[in-house]
């Protein structure tokens, strides 16, 4: 089995501060990305973190769509633990994996 690479000419995003807000230009793609709705600050975090509203917005950018798959998860009702595990992949639109992530939760 050959491996390959596969190399994306992708438009470089533009973000400008408006109001509290920021203003996306990805190409022709222009969106607003609202804080508190699309990315904002957690709780004991220095800085703020992209969220999956934003992530969905900036994927419609580029034109890829996704899907999240729960990889792990283990619960304990007793001791109230539960941890959580997802895979995200994003597809072009020929179907080919352009990125993978992995996020767990407890």
């Amino acid at each position: 089995m050959e491996n390959s690479m596969i190399v994306y000419e992708v438009a470089k995003p533009t973000l400008a501060l408006k109001r509290n807000n920021y203003s996306l230009q990805i190409g022709n793609y222009e969106c607003t990305l609202v804080r508190d709705v699309d990315f904002g600050k957690v709780p004991k975090a220095k800085t703020p973190s992209l969220w999956k509203a934003g992530a969905e917005k900036i994927l419609m950018g580029y034109g890829l769509y996704y899907d999240v798959v729960m990889t792990d998860s283990h619960k304990d009702y007793d001791k109230g633990f539960f941890y959580y595990e997802f895979t995200a992949r994003a597809y072009d639109k020929e179907g080919r994996i352009v990125r993978s992530g992995v996020g767990c939760a407890n």
